[in-house]
């Protein structure tokens, strides 16, 4: 769901989504983001900033 935010989403709605409707911790959502990156299943990827409070700024 995370490459939806290339598809026209804005990254708040997803990250809030993810967060709110389906309770995922930042963590779980940090490792969906890691997995669509290295996924071919996904043709457009990702790869901004998720703003997640995480150890790395990458998230």
């Amino acid at each position: 769901m995370i490459n939806l935010i290339e598809y026209g989403k804005p990254k708040e709605y997803i990250i809030s989504f993810l967060k709110e409707k389906w309770n995922l911790s930042d963590e779980t959502i940090k490792k969906g983001y890691e997995l669509q990156l290295n996924s071919d299943e996904f043709p457009i990827k990702f790869k901004g900033n998720l703003g997640l409070k995480t150890k790395s700024s990458m998230y």
